[in-house]
């Protein structure tokens, strides 16, 4: 059978005729080049030069008459094959059965009757190519199975009849008699009953193809892995299996390592005093430790696949925070380490503090926070003469309002949070309508700033319930006094209050409370040989403005030129004017005459609510978008 496509079909075919007769090798150099121009052929009389000549040069095909001087061309060939394998020929005018039979006998490749037509010169033409192509074959598919990095082995009837050189090295062996009569004695354990009954399906041809996973052990004494691919051959009229073999040692051995390291680290995680916890970019929780669910005293079924914003852990006054953070990491911004406020499954509100990191898990981002209680030191630590109260309460009233204002103000933020991408896609528009041909470049750039709008969108805006949007009302001038008077106020010194608008207002109650508390006790402070302050409160429907004054007449008591700069560097002002500007509200520092301060609080109110035409307008704005 021929093999076309197998090799290269147009290499030139160097040819040597051997034959006494000079008349013969006249015909054969003219006849053979007309059927084919690859053909080269050098021709001698002496059967003893033709030894010489394969010496010197490499040829590809042999063509040898038989009865010459000296040497019969079967006595030729047997010499010839006591060195090479190449191709030989026996073109003869006397031949018989028994001379066809002893030049087979000898190695041969082939046999042929001169003929005097022409035609019959395309006969030996084909001959030659045929057997000149099979030995090029034959020699490549040796080349490459011996040469190849890969382990290759052919066994017959159980034993191993052919291995190349690498599964020889593989398994320390000089000579494939030392596979012996049970080669699979060099699987260790089950595998050796494993590697004979996948012998026993290929030989059957069914059964799993690819890979199948063996554990060796090498003349040496040393153990190996490999992944052996298996297919069904025939190898001298008999079915036997073609293994290819892949040392795959160094692989298992980083793989044992890997899963060392990952057992060492989870054990890590799970004996932790801290507790761990980690989220992908929706937000949804994918693992916590042992010490995470004891802090909280939830189990982690009740945590694991949920969106940290649903997480019972979460004081519904603390979700406007939490959301602050997590967008800030979408970002890339990695926080540093902040406190805050968590509540246990028993509903009491403790204080922790928090390290977010970003992680790779598999390829893909996720982020990590630790978590260490800090309830004790909350409790026990005293800044500046105030002692934070042993314990934290909340009453039902304040946590309905916190609730409301917080998701009031999650909405607000998520709004922010969506307005940067949708105003970079109308930009990507105007570029577009003016210049149509940068739609490829584009367009990436509208369908990444749109996926970062979506993602907000769908993660954190679907989860608000517009109905709790609006603060309750709240009696300005009883917050006032009420912050005042928790305060501890310095002997001699004396706060008066006026009060100029309305007398109630939609505002968060305990953030209001908190930002006053904080303004008055660092200002009392501060400017401490000033004894008399007055706080000026305004309110309209649209804010609420605090003013805090310093009351002196006399130019004389002059108490320090740089307290506007002593505040305004102050470390809790300045956490305090961080949150105000969250709020949306301002802070503002000024001195007035006889070096009278001013400090002035303004923040907005929560009495804005959306019409229906105007959230039908959004949502039909937020279609085009998509659309877009």
């Amino acid at each position: 059978m021929e093999r076309e496509g197998l090799i290269d079909q147009l290499g030139l075919i160097r040819i040597l005729h051997v034959d006494d007769e000079v008349s013969q090798s006249e015909f054969l150099r003219y006849f053979l080049p007309e059927t084919n121009q690859d053909f080269i052929i050098d021709s001698v009389s002496d059967p003893t030069k033709a030894l010489e000549c394969i010496k010197e040069t490499v040829y590809d095909c042999i063509i040898s008459d038989f009865q010459m001087p000296k040497l019969n061309g079967i006595e030729l060939a047997a010499m010839i094959r006591k060195k090479s394998d190449i191709p030989i020929i026996l073109y003869t005018g006397q031949g018989s059965e028994e001379v066809a039979e002893a030049a087979f006998s000898v190695g041969i490749d082939d046999y042929l009757r001169k003929e005097m037509d022409p035609s019959h010169f395309q006969v030996l033409a084909k001959r030659i190519r045929q057997i000149v192509e099979k030995k090029r074959t034959d020699r490549l598919y040796r080349t490459v199975i011996e040469q190849t990095r890969d382990a290759l082995s052919i066994l017959v009837e159980k034993r191993v009849v052919f291995a190349n050189q690498a599964m020889l090295n593989l398994l320390g062996l000089k000579d494939i008699s030392e596979f012996g009569d049970k080669p699979f004695n060099f699987a260790v354990g089950d595998d050796r009953e494993r590697g004979l009954e996948r012998f026993d399906e290929v030989v059957r041809r069914d059964g799993d193809p690819g890979y199948h996973k063996y554990k060796l052990k090498k003349k040496t004494g040393e153990i190996i892995y490999v992944d052996v691919s298996t297919s069904p051959v025939t190898y001298n009229g008999k079915t036997g299996v073609l293994c290819l073999v892949r040392d795959i040692s160094e692989r298992e051995r980083l793989e044992a390592e890997k899963r060392e390291s990952q057992e060492r680290l989870r054990s890590l995680v799970e004996l932790a005093p801290d507790g761990i916890v980690t989220f992908d970019l929706r937000g949804v929780v994918t693992s916590v430790n042992s010490a995470f669910s004891h802090i909280t005293g939830y189990d982690r079924e009740e945590i694991i696949g949920k969106n940290f914003l649903r997480l019972k852990t979460l004081p519904r006054t603390e979700i406007k925070n939490y959301f602050m953070v997590f967008s800030k990491v979408l970002r890339g911004n990695i926080p540093p380490p902040f406190e805050f406020r968590y509540s246990t499954k028993k509903g009491k509100i403790n204080w922790g503090e928090a390290h977010v990191g970003k992680i790779n898990i598999s390829g893909k981002t996720e982020f990590m926070a630790i978590l260490r209680d800090i309830s004790d030191r909350k409790l026990t630590a005293e800044t500046d003469g105030l002692n934070i109260s042993e314990e934290i309460k909340m009453d039902n009233n304040s946590v309905n309002d916190d609730l409301l204002i917080s998701l009031g103000q999650l909405a607000y933020l998520i709004g922010n949070e969506i307005i940067e991408p949708i105003s970079d896609v109308r930009k990507k528009i105007s570029e577009l309508s003016e210049n149509q041909s940068e739609i490829d470049t584009v367009l990436p750039s509208i369908e990444n700033s749109l996926d970062q709008a979506l993602l907000f969108l769908e993660g954190f805006i679907t989860r608000t319930d517009e109905s709790l949007l609006i603060a309750s009302e709240q009696d300005i001038m009883q917050i006032i006094s009420d912050t005042v008077n928790k305060l501890e106020i310095p002997e001699n010194s004396e706060i008066t209050t006026r009060h100029v608008g309305e007398i109630t207002a939609h505002i968060n109650r305990t953030r209001l409370e908190e930002i006053l508390s904080t303004l008055l006790a660092r200002t009392i402070y501060i400017a401490e040989k000033n004894k008399q302050f007055e706080i000026i409160s305004e309110t309209t429907k649209k804010y609420v403005r605090v003013k805090i004054r310093t009351v002196s007449s006399d130019s004389n008591n002059l108490y320090d030129y740089n307290i506007v700069e002593k505040l305004v560097s102050d470390s809790e002002i300045i956490i305090c004017n961080e949150e105000i500007q969250d709020l949306g509200g301002k802070l503002l520092f000024d001195s007035e005459e006889n070096n009278n301060l001013t400090i002035c609080l303004t923040l907005p109110t929560h009495t804005e609510r959306k019409t229906d035409n105007e959230l039908i307008e959004i949502d039909e704005l937020s279609q085009i978008v998509q659309q877009n």
